[in-house]
């Protein structure tokens, strides 16, 4: 079923290779991983209110240009220029 949401997530952003992910709400990483692959020239932040998500994010993160931040998205402050595409994904 997540796989079914990720799929129909991922076609319609149509992520470029160079583009600038924010994954708000990443829990363990996975979206955000998954964004990664599709923005190989790119870079990708995963943003979590839970410590131990955060953490475990961080242990599978595998790639330098993925970087995981606790916080909470309501009061973050993200710079609009800062990201080409945004989710709020599942996982």
């Amino acid at each position: 079923m997540v796989s079914d949401f990720n799929d129909a997530l991922f076609a319609a952003a149509a992520i470029g290779e160079r583009d600038r992910v924010l994954d708000i709400g990443s829990g363990s990483g996975r979206t955000t991983r998954l964004a990664a692959r599709l923005a190989p020239r790119g870079s990708v932040v995963g943003v979590d209110i839970s410590r131990p998500l955060i953490e475990r994010a961080r242990a599978s993160a595998g790639h330098a240009r993925i970087v995981y931040e606790l916080g909470d998205a309501q009061t973050h402050p993200f710079a609009p220029a800062a990201t080409t595409w945004r989710s709020a994904g599942a996982g």
